[in-house]
Order: C-alpha cells, then sequence, then structure tokens
C-alpha cells in the first residue's frame, strides 16, 4: 500500500522515481548502542592536520563509533541491519521493527534530499534583501519583483509571507525566518542514517554563510562544507564581525580577534576560489586600526582567471580599510569571464570609469553603488558602457566634482539602458533630475526614487525631481509594476498616478509624505476612477486623511485584489471595524504607530 498522496505518486512516476526503496536498499537505520552520542559536532578549534583533510576531507576530526560510510547522491545508501549484534551492549531493546520506522526514512534517498535542501535558507535569507541607503537610513523594499538573470538561482525560493524581492545586492544583516535551519551540521545530528544522506548530498554543503564570524569553530565548519561539496560552484557569505564598528567602543585585542578569524576563513576558501559563484565579504564592521594586517593575499597569490566560476562580488568596507589588498580583489574578480554582478563602495573609483576596462563592464547586469557619492557625468558614463545592466542601485547621486554644477543637458547623450528593469536610486544633488531627462530605458518596470536633497533654492526647484520623473514615464514604453517614491510632492504624485506607465502597477510605496484625501479619492475603484486596478501591495507613510469616509472607501473597493496594506502612522480618521472587515476578507495589515 503506497504511502504517499496519489499526487506526489503521479510525480514521482513522471520523474521515474521508484516510489519506493529499490530492493536491498535499507528501510531502517543502523542500529545505535545505548550512550552513544548521535550528535557529532566538529571541535571548538580551527586547527587540523593537513594530513586527515588530504586522507578523507569530507569527514570531521573524530568519528563516531557507528558513522555510516560517505556515499554519492547517485548511489545507494549503505546497508543497514535491523538487528543489533547480540554482544552489543542494550541490543535486546535496540532492535526496531519495520513499522517503528519513520515514513521520511522510507522514502528514496533522492528525495529525501531534496527535502534537505528545502529545510535551509537561502543565502540572501541571512542578508536584506531590500535595497538600504547606508548614509540616510532609507530603506526600499520590493515585495514583488523579477526573479531573473540578475538574481542568484538561490534566491528564487525565499518562503516568506511577501519577501522583499531578493536582488542579491546586500545590506543590512537580518535573522532568517525560524522555518530554516541554520546549517546542514544540523542534519547530521539527528540520527546515522540521516547524517549519511546529509553528507552524501553535495548541494547541502556549497553555500557556506557566516553571518556573524565569532567562534574558531565556524571555521572548522567551513572546512568541512568545502569539502563536502565536492566540486560544486560556492556560494559565499561572510560578515567579520557582528560588532557595529562604527556604533560600539571595542578594545584593541577583540578587534585584532575578529580580524584575525576573517583572515582565517579567507585562508579555508582561498584555495578553493576557481569554485566561487557568488562571494559577500563584509569587513565593514572592522576598524581601521583592526585591519592594519593585509587582509587580501597579492594578486599572484588568486587563482589564474581562465577557469573562473564568479558571477556576483561583493566587498563592503564602513572606511579605507585596505585600500591597496582590496583593489587587487577587485582586479581579480573583475576578470572572470562569469562576473554579472558587483557591488562597490566609496574606494573602488577606478572601476566607475569604464572606458579603462571595457570587456570587464560590457557583461555586468546588475550594479550595487553602496556608500558612496556617484556624480551625475559618472553615473551616465556607467549606463553607456554596460548596455546589459538590468539592475542598478545609486546610493547616492551628489556633487562629485565641479563639472557636474556646468553640465550642459543639451549637448549631452541620452543614456539608452535597453535591459533596465530596476532602477534605485537616492538623490542628494539639486541637478539630479537631469538624470531622468536624460535616461532612456524602455524595460523599466521597478522604480524606486528618494528625494533626500535638501540644497534646493526655492520649491520650485525642489518638484524638478519629481517632475522629470513624470516627463520619463510619459514619454516612453514604460510599464511599471512596483514604485516606490518617498519624499514626493503629492500634487505630481497625483499627475504620475494618471499615467499609462503606472495602470500596471502591482506594489505602491508612497512615504515620507502626507497621503491625504485627495490621494485617497483617486485610488477609489470604482465605475469613474479606476486608477492602479492590478494594485496588491500599498504602502503607506503618514495617512492623515481627514474624512474617515474617503479613507474606508479606497480600502473596501479594493478588498479581493489589495493583498498587503501597510501605513507607517494612522490617524484617528479611520473606521477600526471596516479595516477589520478588510481583514477577514484577505487583506494584510500591518499598522505602526497608530493610535
Amino acid at each position: 500500500m503506497s504511502l504517499l498522496r496519489p499526487s506526489v505518486t503521479a510525480e514521482l512516476q513522471r520523474l521515474g522515481i521508484p516510489e519506493q526503496p529499490p530492493p536491498g536498499a535499507p528501510l531502517l537505520p543502523p542500529v545505535i548502542p545505548r550512550g552513544t552520542h548521535l550528535i557529532e559536532l566538529p571541535p571548538l578549534s580551527p586547527s587540523t592536520s593537513s594530513a586527515q583533510s588530504t586522507t578523507n576531507p569530507a569527514r570531521p576530526t573524530s568519528t563516531a563509533q557507528h558513522e555510516v560510510p560517505y556515499f554519492s547522491s547517485s548511489s545507494a545508501a549503505p546497508a543497514v541491519s535491523p538487528v543489533a549484534s547480540s554482544d552489543s551492549p542494550g541490543a535486546e531493546g535496540d532492535v526496531l521493527l519495520l513499522e517503528h520506522v519513520p515514513p521520511i526514512n522510507r522514502l528514496p534517498v533522492e528525495l529525501l534530499a531534496e527535502i534537505f535542501f528545502h529545510t535551509l535558507p537561502s543565502p540572501d535569507v541571512f542578508w536584506s534583501s531590500a535595497f538600504t541607503s547606508s548614509w540616510y537610513g532609507n530603506t526600499f523594499r520590493f515585495r514583488r519583483g523579477p526573479i531573473a538573470s540578475a538574481t542568484s538561482e538561490a534566491a528564487a525560493f525565499v518562503s516568506v509571507p511577501t519577501p522583499p524581492i531578493p536582488l542579491g545586492l546586500p545590506a543590512d544583516m537580518v535573522v532568517p525566518s525560524p522555518m530554516f535551519l541554520p546549517s546542514p551540521m544540523v542534519l547530521t545530528a539527528v540520527c546515522a542514517y540521516w547524517r549519511a544522506v546529509a553528507i552524501g548530498t553535495p548541494m547541502l554543503w556549497n553555500r557556506i554563510i557566516a553571518g556573524k564570524l565569532d567562534a574558531p569553530c565556524q571555521l572548522r565548519w567551513a572546512e568541512l562544507q568545502v569539502a563536502r561539496s565536492n566540486d560544486l560552484p560556492l556560494v559565499i557569505r561572510v560578515r567579520a564581525s557582528s560588532k557595529e564598528a562604527c556604533v560600539v567602543a571595542r578594545d584593541a585585542c577583540a578587534e585584532a580577534h575578529d580580524a584575525a578569524l576573517f583572515d582565517g576563513m579567507l585562508r579555508v576558501l582561498l584555495p578553493h576560489a576557481r569554485r566561487w559563484r557568488e562571494v559577500v565579504l563584509d569587513i565593514s564592521n572592522l576598524t581601521e586600526a583592526s585591519t592594519s594586517m593585509r587582509l587580501f593575499p597579492a594578486l599572484a597569490d588568486f587563482p589564474e582567471t581562465a577557469a573562473l566560476q564568479l558571477e556576483s562580488a561583493a566587498l563592503l568596507r564602513y572606511g579605507g580599510q585596505q585600500q591597496g589588498s582590496c583593489i587587487e580583489f577587485w582586479n581579480w574578480a573583475m576578470s572572470s569571464p562569469n562576473m554579472r554582478r558587483v557591488t562597490l563602495d566609496s574606494g573602488y573609483d577606478f572601476l566607475l570609469r569604464p572606458d579603462e576596462a571595457p570587456a570587464a563592464w560590457d557583461q555586468i547586469q546588475a550594479v550595487n553603488l553602496w556608500n558612496r557619492d556617484v556624480g551625475l557625468l559618472e553615473l551616465l558614463n556607467l549606463l553607456r558602457a554596460c548596455p546589459r545592466i538590468e539592475v542598478l542601485h545609486v546610493d547616492c547621486l551628489a556633487w562629485t566634482s565641479a563639472l557636474d554644477s556646468q553640465i550642459d543637458v543639451a549637448v549631452l547623450p541620452r543614456a539608452v539602458a535597453p535591459h533596465l528593469h530596476t532602477l534605485v536610486l537616492v538623490n542628494n544633488m539639486c541637478m539630479g533630475f537631469n538624470f531622468f531627462r536624460l535616461l532612456d530605458a524602455p524595460q523599466l518596470r521597478h522604480l524606486a526614487v528618494d528625494e533626500f536633497c535638501r540644497q534646493y533654492p526655492n520649491l520650485e526647484s525642489r518638484s524638478r525631481i519629481w517632475m522629470a520623473v513624470q516627463d520619463m514615464l510619459a514619454s516612453s514604453a514604460v510599464r511599471l509594476t512596483s514604485f516606490y517614491c518617498a519624499h514626493s510632492w503629492q500634487n505630481i504624485f497625483l499627475d504620475i498616478i494618471r499615467l499609462d506607465a503606472l495602470q500596471d502597477v502591482e506594489e505602491l510605496s508612497f512615504v515620507n509624505a502626507p497621503f491625504d484625501d485627495a490621494l485617497a479619492g483617486m485610488l477609489v475603484l470604482d465605475d469613474e476612477t479606476r486608477f492602479l486596478p492590478r494594485l496588491e501591495d500599498l504602502t503607506l507613510g503618514t495617512c492623515g486623511c481627514r474624512s474617515c469616509g474617503t479613507f474606508d472607501d479606497m480600502v473596501m473597493s479594493r478588498v479581493g485584489t489589495l493583498k498587503v496594506l501597510d501605513i507607517h502612522h494612522l490617524t484617528n480618521s479611520y473606521n477600526r471595524r471596516v479595516l477589520e472587515a478588510a481583514k477577514a476578507r484577505g487583506l494584510t495589515l500591518y499598522l505602526q504607530n497608530t493610535p
């Protein structure tokens, strides 16, 4: 009799996977005598002899009494006996009958390994998927968006309610959902059978994540993961310390300890640099004093670039630490023929001169300019040099030279970005509106703009950037699905909502600006006004509607279509019963600072 649902059985048959293990395959885990410890974690010391790692690098230093031999995912699982040896301690009580075997252990090894894989989080779950402006504390969260070539493959299965779009561009560290296991090491501590399946499945071990590199045992775990992943490409996320260097005062010994751990992690990973596919190295929490040592080896110590698999690289710093060696790292990384995504901070000006490295920039698809000032001419040149760019995050557009103040837009050619679908920009210069006047991005689908500049001479000047955004959207074939706007002018925002470019919008964020009756009235979905008919996710800053009925009408008219309503500050002008009724009909409601 089948133990699986008919739908699962049909899928197994379609894939050619047997519903039951083949004859001779184990149905029972091996017998474990009383007193044997199943949990076998690595030692708390990173010191392991080279002889041990050469002999059998996929195994920990200590060996359990009944450890199951290593096997590949394509080979049969090790044979086990349901009956204990008569001379084993407590053998009679440890005999496991067939009917007592957990149903999950009856599954084929391949299917059990696939289940194990989905218990582990994507690497990007440990990093905020939102774009965070490192200087101004602004966060842009696209809950829906492209899972395309500009994102990591592993980021496509993040299963959290209305997750932010995983764009593979790291920002703040976040804690993963409890629904995920923190590490594949947990699977090896359940029973010997699970340990054998886990160790024999390389795809469980090729994601090396150290979000808080503060214990020597993490180096040993990294060694195990590198060895057990066989030759699979490696996805690496390493943060040098869990402490904020710019906030928390730390003594010299602690900083030296953190820097030494980071150096030890690099020594583990660098011999396998040819296998790196995605790498994020965050040393932003280490101060200049703690990074006096050379964190990165000389360029000659890196492997040759011909065989590199590196597709995505990010090296994050708080200040100017390790400028020389970091430049050597980027010279090596940008020489990868597969490089597609880069995250650059303020120390890498040489990389923003694409004319000096046309071959490298021609293939780049995603650029995150993090914690840096980017000039207008610099940004326009970058777009022209990257014809394949799909994702661009600018933090932030600002004055970088006297040339920016002397720009004659009339003589500048337009910056055509035919593949750009996601643009996130923080503006901190009065002339920032010229960027949108010169931008031609017909495939733009996700747009976030934060007008942060406080240096405008008058109110008219302050509104020019939003008028430029409006003109860009109106004069092109753009059809947005996500639009984030901060510090906008409401009268211009009302005109933007009327544009055809926004009628496919599914996610709208209007923050750091008042949301009043006029805007609420426009968003009422009825026979007369049908703006944004596909809106599913609405985020508002201060909801200051004076008429309770207008806001309630807007909410109730979109019940069934609107799935998420997030309000940062809601005044007294609302009917709680209306919100409760909408919530009962499927609306997910987030209310902050609400009386």
